[in-house]
This record gives structure tokens, C-alpha cells and sequence, in this order.
């Protein structure tokens, strides 16, 4: 027959555990000892928890009473340091920046390819921003309308790519290849 142990009992034996035992075999000397010990590792606690020194005014006049390093460079005849400098925008080492001559201008087809770089460039980050967000989102409707979004920018950076194709191609005298058409 199996013998079972009250529930009761366990929770008092679990209980009784938990409770602190007093110490036994410590005289009184050693257990004043052991409170001296602790009231002096808390003392030491205490005093590395102390704020560092707060400056007041008083420190502040204390030390304008003191003449500084320059005051005493000037007071030796030393030449007074020099004003300070005005910021510039350009770097004085650096040469001017010459105008272009004709011959060197950006041609108007250069510049026409670097517009559509730019056009292709942005439009691929939008697109992407896109992606993120409909990624990010838990709305159906949201996404669906995202990815509608995106499906329009996409169709916007592809037409671009195939105009930088066609502006690449006449700068170069290369003919230009036309994509296939999609099917149906």
C-alpha cells in the first residue's frame, strides 16, 4: 500500500526551510566579530557611494584670482597670442577652382544621362522605402495598396533605364536595343 504525505506537512517542511537558522557553534565573540565586520564593509560601501565634490561660485572667483597661462606669457614681454582666425569655407592650400572652358563643358547629352541616373537612383528608393513599409505593415488593405504603389514606381524605374539605355547608346553612336515585348 502506498503511503502518501499530507500536503499540509510538505508546505510546513518547505516553510520551515525557508526560515534563517540561527547559527550554531558561533560564540557571542564571534558573532560580534562578524557584525563588526559587516558594519565596516557597509561603512566602506557608504563612502565610495559619496557624490564627488560640487564646484561653487567661491571655487570659481578662487581661481579667476590666479592670472592664466597667457596673462603670464604677456606680463614677460612675450608677444600677445594671435586674434583668432575668421572660419573660410574653402581650404587656403587648396587652388582655386578654374571655369571651364567651352571644350570642357558638360555636354548637354552628358548632362541629360547624369539627369536620368539621378531620376533612376530616387526612384529605386522609393521603391524600396515601399517595400519596407509594406513589410512593416499587418494591414492586408495596407499592403496591398504598398505593393500597388511600388508595382507603379517599378514601371516608372524601368522606362527610365530604358531611356538611360537610349541616351548611353546616341552618346556612344552605338545603335540601341528595344526590349522584347511581354507576351499576350
Amino acid at each position: 500500500m502506498r503511503r502518501t504525505i499530507p500536503f499540509v506537512s510538505i508546505v510546513t517542511f518547505v516553510s520551515l526551510l525557508a526560515l534563517p537558522r540561527p547559527s550554531v557553534g558561533q560564540s557571542p565573540a564571534a558573532e560580534k566579530q562578524s557584525k563588526e565586520k559587516a558594519k565596516r564593509e557597509q561603512e566602506k560601501k557608504d563612502q565610495e557611494k559619496k557624490a564627488p565634490k560640487v564646484y561653487t561660485n567661491d571655487d570659481l572667483e578662487a581661481t579667476s584670482e590666479r592670472p592664466s597661462a597667457v596673462q603670464n606669457a604677456t606680463a614677460q614681454g612675450a608677444p600677445p597670442p594671435p586674434p583668432p582666425r575668421e572660419p573660410s569655407t574653402r581650404d587656403e592650400t587648396s587652388p582655386e577652382p578654374t571655369p571651364l572652358s567651352p571644350s570642357q563643358e558638360i555636354s548637354e547629352q552628358d548632362r541629360r544621362i547624369k539627369e536620368a541616373e539621378e531620376n533612376i537612383k530616387a526612384l529605386d528608393q522609393a521603391a524600396n522605402a515601399l517595400l519596407w513599409q509594406y513589410l512593416q505593415s499587418t494591414d492586408t488593405y495596407e499592403i496591398l495598396r504598398l505593393k500597388g504603389e511600388q508595382q507603379e514606381i517599378l514601371d516608372q524605374l524601368e522606362k527610365a533605364k530604358a531611356e538611360l539605355a537610349r541616351l548611353k547608346g546616341e552618346s556612344t553612336g552605338m545603335p540601341t536595343a528595344t526590349p522584347t515585348p511581354p507576351p499576350g
